[in-house]
């Protein structure tokens, strides 16, 4: 008998990985925010404003974070014809995903793109800065990027240099095994 080679998860896993992560990561975003800047001030309107605004710029960002998984997809020579997106809308995730195998490294590449880039980096702009807006963005965009966070931690004991594919139905991936000569 084949072992089973999938390392998935379920959408309830992930909320269990979301709701451990939820302390520690408002605590660092916007925690770290009111110890350094304070409450933001503005009237009434510019919050409404303010939150509408980030409303419409989240549901972009969804989208532009399942295109940043696209890129390292490419680096790591999985073409355009491979790529299969798609929606489930039951349980509010979307996706995109690399029809064929890459390393274990790349995969790993490709999981952390959005996250760094849609909420590591702007959090440390909006701590910076002082930026009450970015820094909330960046809070999203880590919280939404939990599910990369929790598959990263699925693989972590996968070797650099094994093959790994995004499982077809799944949340997770399939290690790929080597072909065994047949006798």
């Amino acid at each position: 008998m084949e072992p089973d080679t999938s390392r998935t998860l379920t959408v309830e896993e992930i909320l269990r990985v979301l709701w451990h992560a939820l302390p520690p990561v408002t605590l660092i975003t916007l925690g770290s925010y009111l110890v350094f800047w304070g409450w933001p001030s503005a009237e009434a309107s510019e919050w409404v404003t303010a939150t509408l605004l980030l409303l419409g710029v989240y549901l972009v960002a969804i989208v532009v974070h399942e295109l940043l998984h696209i890129l390292p997809m490419f680096a790591a020579g999985i073409r355009p014809s491979d790529l299969s997106f798609g929606v489930r809308w039951r349980e509010g995730v979307v996706f995109v995903h690399g029809g064929k195998p890459v390393s274990a490294r790349a995969y790993r590449i490709i999981l952390c793109t959005p996250g760094i880039i849609m909420g590591v980096l702007p959090a440390v702009y909006g701590l910076a800065a002082g930026n009450a807006f970015v820094t909330v963005f960046a809070w999203l965009m880590l919280v939404s990027a939990v599910g990369d966070w929790a598959v990263l931690r699925l693989i972590a004991d996968v070797p650099a240099n094994q093959q790994v594919q995004d499982h077809p139905t799944e949340i997770g991936c399939v290690i790929v095994q080597p072909e065994t000569p047949v006798e």
